[in-house]
This record gives C-alpha cells, structure tokens and sequence, in this order.
C-alpha cells in the first residue's frame, strides 16, 4: 500500500475559491449601493442626492459588467 503524501493546497478547489470570491465582491458591492440608494433619497440637498444617484448608477453599471460573462454561462445552463 502506497500512501500518498497530502501536498499544501489539496483540499483547495479553484473554482470553488474563485465563486466565493466573485461572490463575495458582489455583496461588497450591493452595500456600497446601498450607501449610495440611501444617500439618493436621504441627502440634505439636491447636489448631495443627485451626486448619490449618479453613483448609484455607476455601482450598478461596475456589478453589471461583472456579471455580464456569467449571462451566457446561465444561457447554457438553462438550454442545456
């Protein structure tokens, strides 16, 4: 019986650690929209909320991007 030596990084999967982290950054991400959302509604004045909303949106269009190579991925998955 050969008994294998366990190497640093066996119990490592790649993919795994790369969806924990792209899901991780997502949610980093949908708080700073939330700061932004709340801003939008709640700021003292007209320029602090329209500089809130205009930052809402460029944190939506940043998420939106990253997403956007996992949409084909999904397309696939549902087609089959």
């Amino acid at each position: 019986m050969s008994e294998e030596k366990r190497r640093l990084g066996d119990n490592q999967n790649p993919v795994t650690d790369g969806a924990i982290s792209f899901i991780k950054n997502i949610y980093e991400s949908l708080i700073v929209q939330k700061k932004h959302c709340a801003g939008a509604v709640l700021g003292k004045n007209k320029t602090a909320r329209d500089n809130a909303a205009m930052n809402s949106i460029a944190q939506i269009n940043g998420v939106l991007s990253d997403l956007e190579p996992w949409k084909k991925v999904i397309e696939a998955k549902e087609n089959g």
